[in-house]
């Protein structure tokens, strides 16, 4: 049990890591010197969702597995508009923070989808002799 709670953190540290990384190259790119510390928190609830959302797939057994990509996703998704909500409750929330959050993290969870299925297709290939 301690190992996969270590392996998750390490999961949201570097995803985290790397979002916060490529978010402020993106800003810088568009003369834009600071972030705000409700964005960093925000990006942190994203990623602390997506983090949930990949402990929750190892776990779900559905066949066809297209079932468990989008149990996961339904669950993720879910957690991401509650912490929209949230957030809208200290804060002044952006008219499309909905939509934007959906587009957002849908974009980002297709292409995980996509990397796991790829990488589970080729596991379950059978090997050829060489």
């Amino acid at each position: 049990m301690r190992r996969k709670v270590y392996k998750y953190l390490f999961y949201f540290s570097v995803i985290f890591t790397f979002t916060t990384i490529l978010s402020s190259i993106i800003q810088l790119t568009q003369n834009q010197p600071t972030d705000t510390n409700a964005h960093i928190l925000m990006r942190g609830g994203f990623v602390l969702a997506a983090t949930i959302a990949f402990a929750l797939y190892e776990t779900f057994q559905f066949k066809p597995r297209v079932l468990a990509y989008l149990a996961t996703y339904a669950i993720a998704q879910g957690m991401v508009f509650v912490l929209v909500f949230v957030t809208g409750l200290y804060t002044n929330l952006h008219p499309d923070a909905y939509r934007d959050a959906f587009f957002n993290f849908t974009a980002v969870a297709l292409l995980v989808m996509g990397v796991f299925a790829i990488l589970e297709w080729r596991r379950s290939r059978p090997t050829t002799p060489s």
